[in-house]
Parts: structure tokens; C-alpha cells; sequence
């Protein structure tokens, strides 16, 4: 009976922890690719005429780690406990390459920041005239790190019972253009 009562509690608190969803991963790379689109718009537009190479390739890498931990224990004359960890680690990298076809979005922060970027590196090149830009890469990255947990104790007559869940969770997304003669 007591191990039914602990599984049931621990169940209940399960819900506390939960991992990314395809839904969310579509939505960050949905972004990312829009911030790439904005940011080469923008760098096409301010570097005409400049040592700048062109736009040779994208590549952004999503991963996910996720750290979950079930922990049960109770007491009578005796006590006894439980815990049960696991962690998850993904990674999806994307290596994408110019399309002919170039989408106009609205501008947004993000982009125009690696766009100012590349412009202020390719103007200091250019400005000095001894030097030939050959490749010039980006990179940017964001980490969020999330922490969740939750638990509960009862104690009836003499009889404790705990459970309880934590999860931790990291998201980096990373972004690295490069511009470059292919070869």
C-alpha cells in the first residue's frame, strides 16, 4: 500500500518537469532563419562595393540537455527511498547555403546586429587597403537555462511519505554565417 501511495505522489509531481517540443524547436529555427535573412538583406545591402566575399553558408545548431530526477522515500519503523536520474542531451545542426530566390522581412533586432557587426569588421578591412578580406565568419549564440521542481510530503499516523521531481534545463541555439569564395 505504501509503495502505491508513493508512485501515485511522485506521478502526480511529475507534471512539474517537461522537455522542449518539436512545436518549440520549429519556432527557434523559424526565428533563427528570419534573423539570418534579415542580417544578409541588411549586410547585401550596406557592403556594395566592398572587399566583403559573398555569402557562402549558414549553420545553426540547436541542442537541448535535460536533467530529470524522481526522488520517493517513507518511513514507518523502517524507512526506505528511492530516486531514479536521467539526462538527455540533443543536437540538431542545420548547414544551410544561399538561396537565388532573397526574402524582404520586417527588420528586428537581432539581425541588424550581426548585420552592424559584419559592416563595422568589412569598413576596418577596407579602410586600411593592405590586407584582402578572404572569409569573414559570424557567430552568435543564446543559452537559456531553466530549473523546475516540485514535491510533496504527507505524514499519516507515523507513516511519512515523499516524493518529488526536479528537472534542469539547457536550450543554446548558435548561429555562425560565413561569407567566402566557394571553393
Amino acid at each position: 500500500m505504501k509503495k502505491i501511495v508513493l508512485i501515485i505522489l511522485i506521478l502526480v509531481v511529475s507534471g512539474c518537469a517537461n522537455l522542449k517540443t518539436p512545436k518549440e524547436t520549429n519556432v527557434a529555427v523559424s526565428y533563427l532563419l528570419d534573423q539570418i535573412q534579415i542580417a544578409i538583406n541588411e549586410i547585401d545591402k550596406q557592403t556594395k562595393g566592398t572587399s566583403l566575399p559573398p555569402f557562402k553558408s549558414a549553420e545553426v545548431k540547436l541542442t537541448t540537455k535535460a536533467n530529470i530526477t524522481d526522488e520517493g522515500s517513507g518511513t514507518l519503523v523502517l524507512s526506505g527511498g528511492a530516486s531514479k536520474s536521467s539526462t538527455n542531451t540533443n543536437t540538431i545542426t542545420l548547414e544551410l547555403v544561399p538561396n537565388s530566390d532573397k526574402q524582404t522581412l520586417t527588420e528586428s533586432n537581432t539581425g541588424l546586429d550581426i548585420a552592424n557587426y559584419v559592416i563595422a569588421a568589412v569598413t576596418a578591412v577596407d579602410d586600411k587597403n593592405f590586407l584582402k578580406l578572404k572569409t569573414l565568419t559570424v557567430e552568435a549564440g543564446l543559452q537559456v537555462n531553466r530549473k523546475k521542481n516540485g514535491g510533496i510530503e504527507v505524514e499519516l499516523v507515523g507513516v511519512t511519505l515523499k516524493g518529488g521531481r526536479s528537472s534542469e534545463g539547457d536550450n543554446s541555439h548558435n548561429l555562425k554565417l560565413i561569407f567566402g569564395q566557394s571553393e
